[in-house]
């Protein structure tokens, strides 16, 4: 919680390296791993969201125990220009986003990949791209 203060300098010490050990244990566990390694056999889902301030990715495969596990994730604050942005343009630029960062995985892929979106006005474009 210190370094979210300013003009705080970063030191890494003993706390900080067991911090990271427990993490990076926590997130490639056998057990219940959080992140598995990209599988290009299988489809892909990229669930993408949109707030106020940010936009975010989450690219995922469903694995040998039919469990959905997590490949990757993605995020950025949105520019003060993006601020501005209608929600389903906001929605729209975390699928582009997205996709744009997850590429080296989705391009060229044998299977489909599948958008999950928490918005509806999003079928507007979908509804345009099939028109044209």
């Amino acid at each position: 919680m210190n370094l979210l203060r300013q003009d705080t300098e970063f030191k890494w010490g003993e706390v900080q390296e067991v911090a990271f050990l427990k993490i990076t244990i926590l997130f490639t566990s056998r057990k219940t791993p959080i992140l598995r390694h990209y599988n290009p056999d299988r489809p892909a889902l990229l669930e993408t969201y949109a707030s106020d301030f940010v936009i975010v990715g989450i690219l995922s495969q469903k694995f040998e125990d039919s469990k959905i596990h997590s490949v990757r994730f993605v995020s950025r604050k949105l520019s003060p220009a993006e601020l501005n942005y209608d929600v389903y343009n906001k929605e729209m630029l975390a699928v582009v986003f997205s996709f744009k960062k997850n590429c080296q995985y989705l391009q060229g892929a044998v299977h489909r990949t599948t958008i999950f979106s928490d918005h509806q006005n999003l079928m507007y474009f979908k509804s345009v791209i099939l028109l044209n």
